[in-house]
């Protein structure tokens, strides 16, 4: 500690507010590769503090403080609501960046997953129905690992990771999810998926 400074006692410093700060700070991280390109080289605004900013002004921090109130029902729809508040939020404070529907699911799928999917978690049915982090690392090695099995499927790997997640709009988004389950089959925690993601 610098002499003569005193840390803040900060009474509403608990485990969510310690989960949710980490957890804004990784998916603000993650998020910022896509939300600052714009074609021209040059960043756009989005950083951690506005990340921070855009998760808490979209309530993302609610579902950390009773994830079953929010991931019991249709997980799918919940998420489009989530992307909407998100954009919502962005618009405002961070109105240069491109927050797509691509840039908001990373946002929203690498806080949560920081936030809820620990080992204690791992196998609750409503944790497991999270969507999985996107991008193209992820796609390109979908692409791979079903070109022999399943080669439409391949293609369309093959054709959004050509695309861009960052450029996802809400039907593109949607679609890749849709596809993950379909490739996971009987298999309901999507973040089995990961598994093909080599980005660690």
């Amino acid at each position: 500690m610098i002499a003569g400074i005193v840390p803040k006692k900060n009474e509403d410093y608990d485990i969510v507010e310690h989960v949710h700060r980490f957890a804004a700070w990784t998916a603000s991280s993650a998020a910022m590769r896509g939300a600052n390109h714009n074609g021209t080289g040059r960043g756009n605004g989005l950083n951690t503090a506005r990340g921070l900013a855009i998760i808490t002004t979209a309530n993302l921090r609610g579902v950390l403080s009773d994830p079953k109130r929010w991931l019991d029902g249709d997980i799918d729809a919940q998420h489009r609501v989530w992307r909407g508040a998100v954009k919502s939020a962005a618009k405002t404070l961070c109105p240069l960046a491109n927050f797509s529907d691509g840039v908001a699911a990373k946002l929203i799928n690498v806080y949560l997953k920081a936030g809820l999917v620990t080992i204690k978690a791992a196998d609750d049915a409503s944790i497991g129905g999270l969507h999985p982090p996107i991008d193209s690392e992820l796609l390109h090695e979908l692409a791979e690992v079903e070109r022999a099995t399943h080669p439409g499927r391949s293609a369309f790997w093959a054709q959004m990771a050509e695309h861009g997640w960052s450029k996802f709009n809400s039907d593109e988004y949607e679609a890749v999810i849709l596809n993950v389950r379909g490739m996971l089959g009987a298999e309901r925690r999507l973040w089995k998926v990961e598994k093909y993601w080599r980005g660690y």
